[in-house]
């Protein structure tokens, strides 16, 4: 086993021999006049000279040539691909979010939905394969800026299933602010303001219910077993405001002519804060 390890030095097994010229900089290898079934490459040098090249965390790449050019893994660490992970980030942001892992099958067409992105904003996505033994492959990002219309209310647990739109004849969204605040009058010329911690948004929504989504009355069951579960639900607007919120009263309007439109209105209030 011949090792380079990019110290000015090669190796054979565990001896190692200064080299004639400088090596610290490796970009490219050529091998002349030998026979060699492995190849390797590591960011460190660790136990690689005493033993078979194994995957860790120092691996760039093992390269086997097993009776063929192919020279390597093409089925990631040697395993079958068993899912594709998702992640996702802000655009200037560094760090990416974990979101879901896709069951990997070949040659078919995968789709994951985000219901949990705000609209409006830059983000990149990143679809990474996944080995049997946990370890992941190249990452392959994608820049996109999702937009909608209107505001979407979701239950956070079963976001297919569980989700309402309000987009028709919205009305104007009045947000304010619930905030403890108590102000104090004193014997001198000004009073004195303290203020706790809550500081939380709450407000109402209206919108115009139409039978392309089911007849209305389904539309609006479907609502009503969402808030009923008195959970906190994230609702989210087309400029990228979003809130997990709590929802009251629902009320509704049946028109009788045309007799298949109803308008709905609910209250919210915030309850924890959105972390994108």
């Amino acid at each position: 086993m011949t090792t380079l390890i990019g110290l000015n030095s090669y190796g054979d097994g565990s001896v190692f021999d200064p080299a004639t010229a400088p090596i610290c900089n490796i970009n490219d290898i050529k091998i002349k006049n030998a026979v060699f079934d492995e190849v390797g490459l590591f960011d460190g040098s660790g136990d690689s000279a005493n033993e078979r090249s194994k995957w860790s965390s120092h691996t760039v790449f093992i390269a086997k040539l097993k009776d063929n050019l192919e020279a390597g893994n093409i089925s990631l660490d040697e395993h079958d691909i068993s899912g594709l992970k998702v992640k996702r980030k802000k655009s200037e942001s560094n760090t990416y979010v974990d979101l879901a892992t896709v069951n990997y099958v070949p040659n078919s067409m995968m789709t994951y939905l985000d219901y949990f992105a705000s609209s409006n904003t830059d983000y990149d996505y990143a679809v990474v394969p996944v080995s049997t033994s946990g370890i992941e492959g190249i990452i392959n990002i994608t820049p996109t800026k999702p937009m909608f219309d209107g505001w979407w209310l979701i239950d956070c647990d079963d976001p297919d299933k569980n989700h309402f739109h309000f987009y028709y004849n919205l009305k104007d969204v009045n947000i304010s602010t619930h905030q403890d605040r108590t102000v104090l009058n004193t014997f001198s010329k000004y009073p004195k303001v303290y203020y706790g911690q809550k500081y939380a948004k709450h407000g109402s929504l209206s919108g115009l219910l139409l039978p392309d989504d089911g007849n209305v009355v389904t539309q609006l069951r479907k609502l009503e077993d969402m808030i009923n579960k008195h959970k906190p639900l994230l609702l989210k607007d087309s400029m990228g405001r979003c809130f997990y919120v709590d929802v009251s009263a629902p009320s509704m309007v049946a028109m009788q002519r045309p007799n298949d439109i109803s308008s709905i209105s609910i209250n919210w209030v915030e309850v924890r804060e959105y972390h994108d």
